[in-house]
């Protein structure tokens, strides 16, 4: 058995940017939750939130990447924190959604995740299942590319019910 630690849990305990680039009060910085989760908690895995990295790139990914190889505490999962429109009618509001997850694939990839969790806002009709089958075809293929899963999670709408998402 696999036990993880779901990092948004201990939000208030990280140093995190904020939005005018102060960080917050927490008292840990967020490279050291691997070794936390590992020497503390004594769990082997984490579940990454996207909002608890705004603000990193490339290297700080892999850096995080590497220590949580080095405290033997494998980040398995990112969960886009907010739902993306692929479903509405609007072409614009679809690429800015499909970019958007598109770099949380890529994320997840740099941060050695075997996974990535979206949810989809889109309403439960024919026609926006169709839509959405093709907004995120380019995001299923860059993730299998990755070799990251692409797993939705349900929300109300498209996705509320299983068979629902069986077709998608």
């Amino acid at each position: 058995m696999l036990l993880t630690l779901a990092a948004s849990c201990l939000k208030p305990l990280l140093a995190l940017p904020g939005s005018r680039g102060k960080r917050s009060a927490g008292k840990m910085d967020i490279l050291d939750l691997p070794a936390f989760t590992r020497d503390t908690l004594g769990l082997t895995g984490l579940n990454l939130s996207t909002d608890l990295l705004v603000g990193s790139d490339r290297s700080s990914l892999e850096g995080f990447r590497d220590r949580a190889d080095r405290a033997s505490c494998s980040c398995l999962l990112l969960v886009e924190a907010e739902a993306q429109n692929l479903g509405g009618e609007s072409e614009a509001d679809a690429v800015a959604s499909r970019e958007r997850l598109l770099r949380v694939v890529e994320a997840a990839h740099l941060l050695g995740c075997t996974a990535a969790a979206v949810r989809v806002q889109s309403p439960d009709s024919e026609a926006a299942l169709g839509r959405v089958a093709v907004r995120l075809k380019p995001v299923m293929e860059r993730a299998e590319r990755l070799d990251v899963n692409l797993l939705i999670s349900p929300m109300a709408g498209l996705t509320d019910r299983p068979e629902r998402v069986t077709e998608l």
